[in-house]
Parts: structure tokens; C-alpha cells; sequence
């Protein structure tokens, strides 16, 4: 038979665009047989693929990978691949490669995409005119890399308003300019025309009508839109321009300005506590009336904790006598007034606002300034608002603009954070391996929380301790649509992109870091007491005190008078105290003509007041690897009570393994075990009690194990570097020799033997090796994921990896201390730990994680309602209501829901 001939030259099958769909056949023949194709070397075009029919089709995407992740390219890409085209036999009932050709092709898919705008043309508002605006102008381009510009191609913006390079138009819009009310119509005879339409003397309405170009340096796209401005001037009764029907204006609408503050809102700075601070608000009135600043911060501070003094209101009209107030209607609905909406008589308690220590606001002048005094080595954010007002007019008024403020002690030079805000993704059902951390370089120990009050959310199973580790294990029960059944664009012939739809769960959170006001404990020097008075001093020594350490707030103690009589030092007084010493210093006397004299510092205990607290704010994302819990199935040793005292003097002695070395101990699952267990398979499907049970009928009876010698291991993450070191005791199977080879599974016996009730005779024994019963309970049960333990499936120091290993780890310990540990327990146990008896009768399986599932119907208890329903009149979630998580599996380090089987067999035979 021939072999294949391709039809199809090789080389280019042509140049096309991204992101429109693209087909195209390669053929080849070989006589009468089918033939097939597949892409055997080479890069296809991202989104591109060859069927085993010989069409190269797809929605290609000009993309190149950074540090694994997708980006796109603003240039041309040329893939080069190789086909190979092949007939098919069957041999031993399957089809195998008969004969073959390859041929090389290549596709250049053009990167080029022209930007797009988003915003529709023509109205993108209407304003008063004296009025703040900002509209952001939305437009798209397919080449991450290129960089859009925007900018006028004609006509003219309101003025007043800005257009930015990024589409973005702002500023306030000026009112359009009328001749000064002093001049006659037609006084401006200049040939500039200053004055738009200078016969008349009001400011005008208008609609301005312009074009925008975006552009990335190689294409650009037009677009025209309009903005309408309407004149306050002309917001009169007599205005004939102004129909019923228009929408926009309404029947209170004066011919009056509101005030306008200049300043944008938002982030002031950074400024450093213990310092002077002066900043201006400015404000503009296009009527030319006075106006005052108001700041609110929170109840009972700020503007609004005492009523504008103005005109008495009269708050019951029509009574007799008439009650009067300074009470002021138009902000009577913000200060718990009768008819506002906070009834508590908290005045405009609607935020947590507050302003930093010190700081004041002068409203006839807009400055806002002070004095902040020293807070230490903390970090505090204080949000406000800002309005101005009419001064004499107080109800014309305008909105409030809110701005933040950053105070800090020694924050750049005292704490320093180590940890990204990006934690990166966990896998649900994932041992948390995450930490925040940062450093005081004053010598502060910090601990860590989440912000009280904050809206911080971790991942569901998660907790962070205040050493900074997040532990626990995520939850599996994430968001998913009909239990993870329902997939989005995972055919890449059917989707026009080539990444797959993914609901992946962000979480973010802010944590403080601190130390703690009770650990703040130091000395100050309160005197000096002479051992020794010297002699031969003819002028006044000098007299110095060691400085305390180099903390945040330390201050070294300094003397005061030194009195001399007769040549010897009689006295010697204290100038400054001091502050942060942690020991008694060192009183050094030098000079003066004399010798001989020594002191002591006399030093007492002081609360320092000044504390260390930052804040960060962090994200970590949950991905949905497995839509059902699995579990692992362990192995305890239960010994009678002289060995029980043989591990625990080994697992609670702090010179054997001590507590500085050991890794996460604030974490039940890592830092030293408390117990003798050993996981014996991991990562099991979440079966009914029924299917465990099944499994050991074969391969399982009573078992002797010994803890074997005391071996190290590391766990490495993605980049190489080591997390933290493993000291653990091999277990030793007697059934398995120093290859890792078992014993088989079943064993044909050259001899009938009678089982152990002699009720029959049997050939055939199924011997207990680890091995054997691990394969018989994942083959009746199954399994999810192996989930083996980093360490195990880490690189160690000699290239290996270790792969499965039955062992009891006694203690997860820091980068570079296992060989220390493990030296340890060598030297002071020797091989005493082979003498514990480790007799296994049963396995536990732990149900930590996998309580709320139920096996049978594959769903969470209780279920969520089934209903996902999309494009039907409505979306709806669930039944009409959105859970995501049901329910909430709370992590907690306990062995309540482990379950118990114990094996049916004491021997082989029964």
C-alpha cells in the first residue's frame, strides 16, 4: 500500500486577522484508505487547531506568553508546525499508526487591532452651567501593549472642561461670558470677537458639539458628541425657551449659583505626625457672594454638631406662641431633626469620618490647619467631607466632596511589610500555606488581625493568627452553577477566545499590624548611686549614660549637676530620664583630673504610650479545582502507656526540637505532632461508610508497623526556594523490601490451608503489605487526587523526589534546622522508638472536610435550590435567591466528624 502524498504544498497557508473565525482544509491522500492528521512539533496560532480530518480552523489571537500568562502582541506572529497525515490498522483490537507523511506549514496572523470606541455617539450630557462635570470616555483596544491616546480633533469643549489623554473630560463649566453690564450692545467693535453674540446681556445656553480621535500611534477612529449646557441666567419665569416637556429641568430650579469647591476630592498625602500642617480649600461663587467652609467628620464633631447660627425659623407655623430656632431647614434632614432620616439625634452620623488630632478648618478662609502631635510608629487614615455654602444665603449649598488624609509616625524607616498584597490562588480544599509579615526595625515584636469593622473577607476555612499565618484548609464548597456541572466555552471550536470562562472567588482583606501597648513595657533612669567616689577631681567630670536600644521611641538618659567635694565626687544628679532602656546601663566617668570613681544607674519599670500600627490590604483568590471533597485516610498508634511516655518525651521536649525552629506552630497541621499517625492515602473519593467497609475485605487484618530510622525531607515552592523541612520516622513494613517492592497482592498457595475457623480451606492468601491495602481501598473506593504533601512531591538536596512516603512527621521545622532536629532525636533516642508498640487494628477517616457531603446524592447538605435559570424573563440564581456557599464549612481543628473502621480480619486466614 501506498503511503500518504500530500496534496497540500508545504509552507504558508496565508496571512489572516485575529479574532475572526478562520478555516482552512490540508489534504493529502493515500489511494482508497482514510486518512488521518495531527499536529506533531511546532506552535499552532493561539486559538487555532487541527482536527483529526485535516481542517485548521479556529478564532485565531496574536498572543505570547509571559512568565506563563497570555499577552497580547500589537505586531504580525508567524506559527510554524508540522502535520503529520497518517492511515490506521487495527492491531490487538486497536487502531495504530499504519503509514505516515508530515509536512511543515505556517500561518501569520496579523496583531494589529485598531482602537474602538465604546461610548455611543452623540449626547453624553446635559449641565448647568457653574457646575463640576466628569465624563470618562470608553473605548477598547485588543493590543494590551499599545498605548491609546485621545484628543480633540474638532469643535470645541464647554468651557471650563479639560479633555486628558485618557478620555477623560472634567473641570467646571464657566458660565458663558456676557459683555460687562456697563456696556452697550455693540461696544466691542475690536475684530477679535471677545464676546460671543456681544449683543446680548445674559449668559446663554448651548450645545456644544465636538469630535474626539483616539489612536494608537498606527490607526485612530473619529467620533462626535455633544454636550448641553444650560445658562443659570436664564432660569427666569419669563424664559420662553423652556417647554413643559423638558425633563431636565425642574420647577425650583433658580437662576442662583451654588458655591463650588476648586479643590478635587480625594487623596491629600502622606504627612508625618509631630509636625505643622496648612492646607487651602478655595471655592468659587459665579453670583459673587461670600461663602464659608463646613467639615463633617462624625457625630458630635464637625459642622454639623451644633446648628448654623443665621435667622430664627419658626418651627411650628401657625401656633401661638411661635417656637423659634437656629435650626436650619435645609440641612434639618442630616441632623436628626423630626423629618430626617437618622432619628437618634446623632448628627450626621451617615460615615465613619473623622479628622486627624489637631487639625482644624477656618470657614471664612477655607484653611485647614494645625498641629498633629507624635502618634509613634503608627499609620492612620482619616477620612472627611468638605462643603461651602452661600454665607448669607446658607440653603444654596453645595454637595459634599470627601477626602482622606494619611498620618504617620515612623512608618518609612520603622516598619517595613515583606509580604506582596497579592497572595496569589489557593486550590479549594487547599492546607494554607499563606503568611502576612512585616518587620519594626526598632526590635518591636508585631502581631497581626483583620481591621475591626472592615468588610475583610478570607476564603472560607481560613484564619489568621497573630503570628501573620493564615491557617486552615479553604473550603470545597465554592461557588459553583449546578454543582460544577455547567461549563462555559470549554470547546475551543466552539468559543470565538481562546481562554475558558472561569468564576474564580477573590477574596481581599486588611490586616493590622501592631504591637501590642502591654508589650510596650521599658525603664527610664531615675538616679545614680556612687560605689566608689574617686579622688584627685579638681573640675567637674564628665558623667554619660549608655544609650537604650535603638527602638521607635528611645531616648538616652543624660546627667544633671556633679558635685564635688574634696577631690571626690559626692553627687551626681539626673537631667533627662531617659526612655526604652530594657536593662541597666552603663554609667561611664571620665576626665575632671581624678580617678577611681564608679557609679550605678539606678533604672525603673515605665508604660510606654506610643505603639506600632500599620495597615495592608490583601487579596488571595480561590480557584475551584475539584467540584467534590475528598478525604485522606490515616493511621494512628494507640500504645499502652510506657510507650505513650517514650513519644511524649520526645514531641514536648524544647531541647530536643526547640520552639524557635519550629515551622507555622500556631498551625495543627504543621509545627510538632502531638501524636503517633500516619496518613496512609490521600485524596480519596468522599464514599458512604458501606464502600470503606467493602474495601477491606481483601488485603486487611491486623498488623505490627515499627517506626524506622529518622530521616529529613524538604518542600519547595514554584521558584525552588524552601518553605520549611520535615523530620519524620520511616515506617517500616515487613512486607516490603528495600526496594519499596511488596509483596503480591494475592498469593496462590502451593497448599490448601484451613481459614481460621476451619470451616474451609482456601489457596489463596492476600497478603496485608501498606502497598496492598492502599491499592485495595483506592481501587473499591476511589480517588480524587493523590494531594500528596509538598515535601513529598518537592526536589530534595540530591535531585530526588520522593514520591509517596509512608512516615510519621514529628515535627515540620524552618528552612535549614531539620538536619539539627533530626541529630537531636538521634542522639538522645537512638533507635528506642523501634520498641513502641504500633499494632494497627483499624483506619480513621477524616471527615474534617467532607461532613456536609453526602456520597449518595453527590450534593451538599442542605442542598441549594436546584433551579439556575438565565434569559428567562429574568436571571435568577438558585431559586430566586444568590447563595454561593452552602453551607458555611468553618474551619476548626478538630476530629469530632473522623469516622472509625476497624478491620474485620486479626490474620490472613481470618
Amino acid at each position: 500500500m501506498p503511503q500518504p502524498t500530500w496534496i497540500t504544498p508545504a509552507g504558508s497557508l496565508g496571512t489572516i486577522p485575529e479574532g475572526v473565525f478562520y478555516q482552512v482544509a490540508v489534504e493529502a491522500t493515500a489511494g482508497a484508505d482514510d486518512v488521518f492528521y495531527r499536529v506533531i512539533a511546532g506552535e499552532l496560532p493561539d486559538g487555532v487547531q487541527v482536527s483529526d480530518t485535516g481542517v485548521v480552523e479556529g478564532v485565531p489571537r496574536n498572543t505570547v506568553s509571559v512568565q506563563g500568562v497570555p499577552r497580547e502582541v500589537p505586531g504580525d506572529v508567524t506559527s510554524r508546525f508540522a502535520v503529520r497525515a497518517y492511515t490506521r490498522k487495527i492491531v490487538n483490537s486497536q487502531y495504530v499508526v499504519d503509514r505516515l507523511a508530515d509536512r511543515t506549514f505556517e500561518i501569520t496572523v496579523s496583531g494589529q487591532d485598531v482602537p474602538e470606541f465604546v461610548t455611543p455617539a452623540g449626547s453624553i450630557g446635559t449641565y448647568y452651567d457653574g457646575t463640576r462635570a466628569s465624563i470618562q470616555i470608553e473605548f477598547t483596544d485588543g493590543d494590551l501593549e499599545d498605548t491609546v491616546r485621545v484628543q480633540l480633533a474638532s469643535g470645541e469643549l464647554p468651557p471650563g472642561l479639560t479633555l486628558s489623554s485618557t478620555g477623560l473630560i472634567s473641570g467646571i463649566i464657566l458660565p458663558l461670558s456676557a459683555p460687562p453690564s456697563n456696556q452697550p450692545p455693540g461696544f466691542d467693535a475690536t475684530p477679535k470677537d471677545v464676546y460671543p453674540k456681544d449683543f446680548t446681556l445674559a449668559s446663554e445656553s448651548r450645545n456644544f458639539q465636538f469630535t474626539l480621535e483616539i489612536t494608537d500611534g498606527k490607526d485612530s477612529n473619529l467620533r462626535t458628541f455633544e454636550i448641553f449646557v444650560w445658562s443659570k441666567k436664564t432660569m427666569t419665569a419669563d424664559n420662553t425657551n423652556i417647554t413643559s416637556d423638558n425633563t431636565f429641568i425642574t420647577s425650583d430650579t433658580t437662576n442662583l449659583w451654588l458655591p463650588i469647591l476648586l479643590n478635587e476630592p480625594g487623596f491629600l498625602g502622606t504627612f508625618k505626625a509631630d509636625n505643622f500642617f496648612a492646607y487651602k480649600f478655595d471655592a468659587i461663587d459665579f453670583n459673587d457672594d461670600e461663602v464659608e467652609f463646613e467639615i463633617s467628620t462624625g457625630a458630635g464633631s464637625g459642622f454639623d454638631s451644633a446648628f448654623v447660627p443665621g435667622p430664627q425659623f419658626i418651627v411650628n407655623p401657625g401656633e401661638n406662641p411661635p417656637i423659634y430656632s437656629t435650626r436650619d431647614p435645609a440641612t434639618d434632614a442630616f441632623n436628626g431633626g423630626p423629618d430626617s432620616f437618622d432619628q437618634d439625634d446623632v448628627p450626621f452620623d451617615r460615615g465613619t469620618f473623622s479628622l486627624p488630632p489637631g487639625l482644624t478648618l477656618d470657614p471664612e478662609t477655607g484653611w485647614f490647619y494645625g498641629y498633629i502631635p507624635a502618634q509613634g510608629a503608627t499609620d492612620s487614615t482619616y477620612r472627611f467631607a468638605i462643603r461651602v455654602r452661600k454665607k448669607f444665603q446658607p440653603t444654596y449649598v453645595s454637595d459634599f466632596a470627601y477626602f482622606t488624609i494619611r498620618i504617620t509616625g515612623n512608618i518609612d524607616t520603622e516598619v517595613i511589610w515583606l509580604t506582596e498584597p497579592d497572595l496569589g490562588t489557593i486550590n479549594n480544599g487547599a492546607i494554607s500555606l499563606l503568611r502576612v509579615q512585616a518587620v519594626n526595625t526598632g526590635g518591636r515584636d508585631l502581631q497581626y488581625r483583620l481591621v475591626s469593622g472592615s468588610a475583610s473577607q478570607l476564603p472560607q476555612g481560613l484564619t489568621l493568627q497573630p503570628s501573620g499565618n493564615i491557617t486552615g484548609r479553604v473550603s470545597f464548597n465554592t461557588f459553583a452553577l449546578d454543582g460544577g456541572t455547567t461549563y462555559f466555552d470549554r470547546d475551543i471550536r466552539t468559543r470565538s477566545i481562546t481562554q475558558e470562562t472561569t468564576f474564580d472567588s477573590r477574596y481581599q482583606f486588611t490586616v493590622n499590624a501592631y504591637a501590642a501597648v502591654s508589650e510596650q513595657i521599658s525603664y527610664e533612669v531615675v538616679g545614680i548611686v556612687l560605689t566608689n567616689s574617686g579622688s584627685g577631681y579638681v573640675s567637674t567630670p564628665t558623667v554619660t549614660i549608655s544609650a537604650p536600644p535603638p527602638t521607635v521611641d528611645a531616648v538616652q538618659a543624660t546627667t544633671g549637676a556633679v558635685t564635688l567635694t574634696g577631690g571626690a565626687i559626692t553627687a551626681i544628679a539626673i537631667g533627662n530620664p531617659g526612655q526604652g532602656y530594657s536593662s541597666t546601663p552603663t554609667v561611664t566617668i571620665t576626665g575632671g583630673g581624678g580617678s577611681g570613681a564608679t557609679a550605678l544607674a539606678v533604672i525603673r519599670e515605665i508604660q510606654q504610650t506610643n505603639s506600632v500600627s500599620v495597615f495592608r490590604t490583601f487579596t488571595v483568590t480561590v480557584a475551584r479545582t475539584f467540584n467534590e471533597p475528598y478525604e485522606n485516610l490515616y493511621i494512628q498508634c494507640m500504645p499502652p502507656e510506657d510507650d505513650r511516655a517514650i513519644i511524649d518525651q520526645l514531641v514536648q521536649n524544647q531541647d530536643i526540637i526547640p520552639t524557635d525552629l519550629v515551622y507555622r506552630q500556631d498551625d495543627p497541621n504543621f509545627g510538632v505532632s502531638q501524636r503517633v499517625t500516619y496518613t496512609h492515602a490521600y485524596g480519596l473519593t468522599a464514599a458512604a461508610l458501606p464502600d470503606y467497609v467493602a474495601s477491606l475485605d481483601l488485603n486487611h487484618y491486623w498488623k505490627d508497623l515499627v517506626l524506622g530510622p529518622i530521616r529529613t525531607a524538604q518542600a519547595r515552592d514554584a521558584n525552588g526556594n524552601i518553605l520549611y523541612e520535615v523530620v519524620y520516622s520511616q515506617i517500616v513494613d515487613d512486607l516490603v523490601n528495600n526496594q519499596g517492592e511488596s509483596v503480591g497482592k494475592e498469593v496462590e498457595l502451593p497448599y490448601p490451608v484451613a481459614t481460621l475457623d476451619d470451616s474451609s480451606l482456601t489457596t489463596t492468601v492476600y497478603p496485608n503489605s501498606l502497598i496492598n491495602m492502599r491499592d485495595q481501598v483506592i481501587d473499591t473506593v476511589g480517588q480524587i487526587s493523590p494531594a500528596l504533601p509538598l515535601w513529598m512531591t518537592s526536589k530534595q538536596a540530591d535531585g530526588r523526589v520522593l514520591g509517596f512516603t509512608p512516615a510519621w512527621v514529628i515535627a515540620y521545622v524552618n528552612p535549614g534546622q531539620s538536619a539539627r532536629v533530626a541529630y537531636n532525636i538521634r542522639t538522645r533516642f537512638g533507635t528506642n522508638l523501634n520498641i513502641i508498640d504500633f499494632e494497627v487494628d483499624r483506619y480513621i477517616i477524616d471527615r474534617s472536610q467532607t461532613h456536609n457531603w453526602d456520597p449518595d446524592t453527590e450534593q451538599w447538605i442542605p442542598q441549594p435550590p436546584a433551579a439556575t435559570i438565565f434569559d428567562q424573563n429574568t436571571t435568577i440564581f438558585d431559586g430566586s435567591a444568590t447563595e454561593f456557599v452552602t453551607p458555611a464549612d468553618r474551619w476548626i481543628a478538630t476530629n469530632e466528624f473522623d469516622k472509625y473502621l476497624v478491620f474485620p480480619k486479626r490474620t490472613i486466614l481470618g
